[in-house]
């Protein structure tokens, strides 16, 4: 008789959390009000005919994801659902690819639990694993083409180039991952950029340089704004904790000088040689990544990366800290034992169904949209004018529910356009200044205001 499959806790426990933030992201995909990036994904790249969209580029265009978005809403209908059935898929192959490359690097141990929440907790990581964005269809595809990089270099080609089609950005880590993979790297290398070009080449043949102006002068920068998108909600003028608890007030300013004490360290141990071979693998390919946006900041006057731009990140930092807690010295292991286990309690506290993190202004498009349609003016033609932030929102809803009464909602990033017969302001704009108006609805969640003239 074959034995029985024996799991251990650790393993069980990382399994289970996976499980139930799958769950988490199925419901979040359902409930949440659609947000700005994902409505302009729909209205730019996939309500448009095909033709147009494999003509057109601009940062928001995540090619793959966009053509997946478009048939799963040609087969299924438009919903929320049916927009972020591509992400949700993503984020369960992020999920599967982190449970089976932690396994392979710790076992079934604590330390296997330990990576396994630091990556699936990440509350601005786990927000991009259900939306409709590229993001976690091509964290996914990577560590796929990881994992197989030394099992079947054709396969993890056609992953690497599905991941470049899936999101452009992750053009760094990849390349980095081709220049380390060696000779494997050059039998992988024909499905990879065949496949890509496939995907990307139609668009890119029309890009413009403008269209990746997005970014930041310094690598200190670009690492803050990681350090703020996972801890914090962000918006201009506004930093607040997710939930409103400050578990550990010294996460936020120690997180970039740990993660850059981390990268030094990674340097230490490949000077003098310490590094088994997956700690090799992840800090160089670390090390790299970095080497590379240097690179093409100082040659080509690319800004370093915004948090998602460089979320990839994330998975390489993590292992490679995890495993610098099982192959280096005991103080640096139980320091960053420490700030890890912080990090999951503060990323605990953040978890949220009722909207995604960063983009809580939006979070309230779907109830305005349901108030002003059910409103005794809405059965003649409406003209509604919106803040720029809650207009291709507002475009998503009038578009499900075929609401033929409304023309398209129109908005302006400065001034204002208060022409309309209703005016919806998100939680930034002052309504004290809009004197001439009265509020009609406000709602609890987002802040978002509905607006219309004095009689």
């Amino acid at each position: 008789m074959r034995p029985a499959l024996r799991i251990k806790i650790p393993e069980g426990a990382a399994l289970g959390l996976l499980i139930l933030l799958s769950m988490v992201n199925v419901y979040r995909a359902c409930s949440s009000a659609i947000t700005i990036d994902e409505a302009r994904t729909y209205l730019a790249f996939v309500q448009p005919p095909l033709r147009q969209v494999l003509s057109t580029y601009e940062a928001n265009h995540h090619v793959l994801n966009s053509l997946m978005c478009k048939a799963s809403v040609g087969a299924f209908g438009l919903s929320e659902l049916t927009l972020r059935i591509p992400g949700l898929l993503g984020g369960f192959l992020y999920f599967a690819m982190i449970f089976v490359i932690s396994r392979q690097l710790f076992g079934p141990g604590w330390l296997m639990l330990l990576a396994v929440s630091l990556l699936a907790l990440n509350p601005f990581v786990l927000d991009l694993c259900s939306m409709a964005r590229g993001y976690s269809l091509a964290l996914g595809l990577y560590l796929g083409a990881w994992y197989l990089v030394s099992r079947s270099p054709l396969a993890s080609g056609a992953l690497l180039g599905l991941c470049l089609g899936a999101n452009l950005a992750f053009v760094v880590p990849v390349l980095a991952l081709n220049i380390l993979a060696g000779k494997r790297a050059l039998m992988a290398l024909v499905p990879e950029v065949v496949i890509a070009a496939a995907i990307n080449g139609g668009p890119l043949a029309h890009a413009a340089g403008q269209e990746f102006y997005l970014g930041y002068g310094s690598i200190f920068e670009s690492l803050k704004n990681f350090a703020v998108s996972s801890l914090w909600e962000f918006a201009p003028g506004h930093n607040v904790w997710r939930t409103g608890v400050n578990f550990f007030g010294w996460l936020y300013p120690v997180f970039r000088f740990a993660i850059f004490g981390l990268i030094g360290l990674i340097v230490v141990m490949l000077a003098r040689r310490r590094l088994s071979q997956e700690m090799f693998l992840f800090g160089a390919a670390t090390l790299v990544s970095i080497a590379i946006l240097i690179a093409l900041h100082r040659v080509l006057r690319m800004p370093y990366p915004v948090a998602r731009t460089a979320i990839y990140f994330w998975p390489l930092l993590i292992f490679s800290g995890c495993l610098l807690i099982k192959e280096s010295w005991r103080v640096v292991s139980v320091v960053y034992l420490a700030f890890f286990l912080a990090l999951i309690a503060q990323f605990a506290l953040h978890l949220t169904t009722e909207y995604y993190g960063g983009w809580l202004y939006d979070s309230g498009s779907k109830r305005i949209a349901n108030f002003i349609h059910n409103r005794p003016l809405a059965n003649r033609d409406l003209k509604i004018t919106a803040s720029w932030a809650l207009v291709s929102s507002l475009n998503f809803y009038r578009k499900m529910y075929s609401i033929t009464a409304w023309k398209p909602v129109e908005g302006r990033f400065a001034p204002l356009d208060t022409s309309g017969d209703y005016v919806v302001i998100d939680m930034y704009t002052d309504e004290a200044a809009l004197t001439d108006f009265e509020r009609i609805y406000a709602d609890p969640l987002s802040g978002a205001k509905v607006l219309v003239h004095k009689r």
